[in-house]
């Protein structure tokens, strides 16, 4: 035998004996580890955050109410270490569900950052939803709440559901996605906590991962209808019609289609947006026949002015703080060449003209038995 024919079974010997020694980590069973459900963050002093954890427990345990942890911390994933200490089992962010930030953290010092880290987390799920809260995320959490699984009691509000499919309902994935896309602004959902009820009571607008303003949950709806082709929940509508008393109108819209164009240059743009409504009434004040076509017809156009007005004031409104929550910018960029920034994006929304035309058809008034 060769010398190093020699040399190399000695090294193979030698690993196999060392390996062979080597204690085996036991891996963990799932009852000795804290599932976060929710983690939240505040500001704390010297750029650090309080991060808070709610924590659902067994159904056997004594309590079945959510078990609420908190510390101070670096960065993000520095939690587990410290609040493994301080909770007796090991905690993990397998199940985090939902994430929080404070309405002051969200304004001051963006998400972006925070959210890159749990995003890089294999075992953070990309699903997991995103939401503001206001005052301090600690105070929200440490606070009773209708019910005692607070992690499943606000999953189950920021899950879309056909009645909020106004919300946004933004989870980690689509923040990341619309901030770096450059054509369009993400929207949160706003949470207020009136005694123990939660709710979302508006919708937080960004400009890139900063909390700019505010949107109204009917306001989001009309944003909802320019974002995509889907299903719209009731709209109510203010009706002037001649003759009458101010009379409203709740229309359930059953198919609703958006179709955007861009013509012109970069620099004066010309935006054509085309809404394609079809609905029927849910409920109306007296004052016109349901069962008459010209009466009918009436509602129509009364409905699409009253889209028309509300769609060019959301217009402005967003110009004016320089923010695309619409997505507009992708069809401006689909259409132009040549570098692309976020500057030209923003310049080229405020400087277009917009066209805008709906169309209103009600396809069904109800049954009379």
């Amino acid at each position: 035998m060769t010398s190093r024919a020699l040399i190399s079974l000695s090294t193979c010997m030698i690993l196999l004996i060392l390996t062979g020694c080597a204690p085996e980590m036991e891996r963990q069973a799932i009852e000795d580890l804290d599932m976060a459900g929710v983690i939240g963050f505040d500001q704390a002093a010297g750029h650090k955050y309080n991060v808070t954890v709610s924590v659902p427990q067994p159904t056997n345990e004594q309590s079945d109410e959510d078990k609420v942890l908190s510390s101070v911390v670096q960065l993000p994933h520095e939690m587990l270490y410290r609040l493994s200490a301080r909770s007796g089992k090991t905690l993990s962010a397998r199940q985090v569900r939902v994430i929080l930030f404070s309405e002051e953290m969200a304004r001051n010092e963006g998400l972006l950052t925070t959210l890159l880290n749990l995003y890089r987390d294999p075992l953070i799920s990309n699903n997991a939803y995103i939401a503001v809260v206001k005052g301090t995320v600690h105070e929200f959490m440490s606070g009773g709440m209708a019910s005692k699984q607070k992690s499943m009691y606000l999953n189950d509000l920021l899950h879309p559901r056909e009645s909020t499919s106004f919300s946004p309902f933004t989870t980690l994935r689509d923040f990341i996605f619309r901030v770096t896309n450059e054509v369009s602004d993400p929207m949160v959902p706003y949470l207020e906590k009136h005694e123990e009820i939660v709710e979302i009571s508006k919708i937080g607008l960004f400009r890139e991962d900063r909390l700019v303003a505010f949107n109204t949950l009917e306001e989001t709806r009309m944003v909802e209808m320019m974002r995509s082709d889907k299903h719209i929940p009731n709209i109510t509508v203010d009706l002037d019609l001649e003759g009458s008393s101010q009379q409203y109108l709740l229309l359930d819209f059953v198919r609703s289609r958006m179709k955007t164009t861009v013509k012109g240059s970069l620099d004066k743009a010309t935006i054509h947006m085309k809404l394609m409504e079809q609905g029927a009434v849910q409920d109306f004040q007296d004052g016109l026949d349901l069962e008459d076509p010209a009466d009918i017809n009436k509602l129509e156009r009364e409905s699409e002015k009253h889209i028309k007005q509300d769609v060019h004031r959301l217009i402005q409104k967003y110009n004016r703080l320089s923010i695309d929550p619409a997505g507009i910018g992708r069809y401006i960029r689909a259409e132009f060449r040549g570098d692309w920034t976020r500057e030209k994006w923003r310049k080229s929304m405020q400087d277009a003209e917009y066209n805008i035309d709906v169309r209103v058809r009600i396809r069904n008034t109800g049954t009379m038995r």
